[in-house]
This record gives structure tokens, sequence and C-alpha cells, in this order.
């Protein structure tokens, strides 16, 4: 599946004002919320557009939900993530740069071994005991590929994820909710849930929605937008209150 399947591009900043804060965690810049004393951590995984208000809000609403769980979401792209202004693609030369950028700086797997270093940080500095990720869209497969290592990765959540193929699903370890909007497919994925047997995997169809809606495209301040944003993270927090709390 390619990234990011829509023409919808970034929405602007709402002006949500963040209850966390910034802090430098294994090179990272990271938006930081929740005290962990309940011994749960989420580690959030943005999308190819990287910080937004949004990231910190969603960040907010999992923390709130989860009764302080310390949310961590880093900055893995260093400030430079792909520029709003540059999607759609809609060119030969954009086509081309996007995809070297996602098969170079961006490439999933590069991001792995990162994300890993921020999930030890809440885990031996910050007493997390069970650990959850939420990845959107690019950020899911970081999610995936992370696998169960380091062994406290109990549950991975995937809104409108890109990447997933059939063997991500045929070698599925966690359990593990995504969802997937008008835009995506993960058809090959779930066929390999069920050839495979594997259990605790729930693809939720969002499909009155656009990829992104929980990321950087979404835009909360609309009625219409707000409310689908507010059941997918009913959903979310009820999905790791069963396998964290």
């Amino acid at each position: 599946m390619s990234c990011c399947p829509t023409d919808k591009t970034q929405a602007p900043g709402s002006g949500y004002q963040p209850k966390g804060s910034f802090a430098t965690v294994a090179g990272l810049k990271c938006y930081t919320v929740g005290s962990g004393n309940n011994g749960v951590g989420i580690l959030a995984i943005y999308d190819i557009f990287g910080m937004h208000s949004n990231t910190c809000e969603e960040a907010d609403r999992l923390s709130e939900g989860l009764d302080g769980s310390l949310v961590v979401a880093p900055d893995f792209f260093h400030g430079k993530p792909w520029p709003a202004e540059k999607y759609p693609p809609n060119t030969p030369a954009l086509q081309k740069e996007i995809g070297e950028w996602l098969g170079g700086a961006a490439a999933p797997t590069s991001h792995v071994e990162p994300a890993r270093a921020v999930a030890k940080y809440m885990i031996k500095d910050r007493g997390v005991k069970k650990l959850g990720t939420i990845g959107h869209c690019w950020g899911a497969k970081v999610g995936v590929l992370m696998g169960t290592n380091p062994p406290e990765l109990r549950a991975h959540a995937g809104p409108h994820p890109s990447f997933l193929t059939k063997e991500d699903g045929m070698n599925a370890k966690l359990p593990a909710l995504y969802l997937e909007t008008k835009d995506d497919n993960l058809a090959d994925f779930e066929e390999g849930v069920r050839e495979a047997g594997v259990k605790n995997v729930t693809v939720s169809k969002y499909k009155e929605t656009f990829h992104g809606f929980m990321a950087g495209r979404g835009d909360w301040t609309q009625p219409d937008q707000k409310e689908i944003s507010d059941r997918a993270m009913a959903e979310l927090i009820n999905f790791y209150k069963k396998w964290l709390l």
C-alpha cells in the first residue's frame, strides 16, 4: 500500500494548548504527558507530516482516558517532516521525491531502533511495565516492525495505517486495533490474519471518513469530524484498557 492514499492536505492547527511538555529523550524531542504512576505507557508515532497540534491533543486525551498513563510522542524527523505544501505529490518530480524520502530518511525500518530507545526510556526511567503503541499512517508500520521488542510491549493500535502487508497480518503477535477509512485498504493484511489464525487483531471500519482523520489532516474544530474522532478515541481507550490496565 502507498503512504497516505488521499489527496486531502494537512488541516490547520486548532490553537489547542497542550497539557504536557517537551523533553529530549534518546536524542529525540518528545512531547510527554501523564505521570505513568499506574505503570502504563503509550508510545505515539505520528504520520509523515510530523508534529501537529493534534499530536499533542491526542496524547493528552489518551493519557486522561487511561488514568494518567504516560504518553510519549517523539519527533522522529527532527523537525523535518514531509512538507504539507508538497502534498499531494501530483507531479512526476514530487512523486519521485516522496518515493525517495520514504525509501531513505523516512523508511519505517530506519525508525524502529529510535522508537525502541524511547520505549526503553519509558520502561527503565519512568517505570512503565505495560507498553502500547499507536501509529498513524506511516507510524503504524513502525509500530508493527517493533514486534514484541521490548518485551513490555503488550498492544498496538493504528489509525488509518499504511504499508501493512499480508505477511504483517500473518506475523502479528500482539493484540491490535486498526481503524480503516474509506481511503485505506487492509484486505491483504486481513487475509494474512485469517490465514494464520491470528487472534485479538481487529480492523474497525470508519468508511465515512478519510485517511488522516486522527492525525494532522483531522480538523477537530468541525463538529462532524470531532464526532468521528471522539468515537475513535473512545474505541482506542477501551482497547488499551482491556490490554494494558
